[in-house]
């Protein structure tokens, strides 16, 4: 996580937050977070709403979109390829006698 920022009026909340230094040099310096929720501006009795950590896009949701697409796809190849179906009219002569079938037993 790099950065904290919710609008003017929320605080932000977050189930588990974890800061740590990206330097390659050693001991590297870490600080958790479970539950926090902080406000910077318009603090009275309580917080504001809040603005959660966890973006709009999970991975849940991004494997039913992706899902979803290739579905459509599928079903777009299916429509087109029945749209081009055509009846096979080349034995069938317009002058002539046309076919005719009996069904009769």
């Amino acid at each position: 996580m790099n950065t904290i920022w919710a609008p003017i009026g929320y605080s932000y909340n977050c189930g588990f937050a974890k800061f740590a230094n990206t330097s390659t040099t050693y001991p590297r310096v870490s600080l958790e977070f479970k539950k926090l929720q902080i406000q910077a501006f318009g603090v009275n009795a309580t917080f504001g709403d809040s603005y959660d950590c966890i973006g709009f896009f999970t991975a849940g949701i991004w494997m039913s979109i992706f899902s979803s697409l290739i579905l459509m796809l599928i079903l777009a190849f299916g429509i087109t390829m029945v749209m081009s179906i055509n009846t096979n009219d080349r034995f069938d002569d317009p002058k002539g006698k046309t076919i005719t079938v009996s069904a009769t037993e």
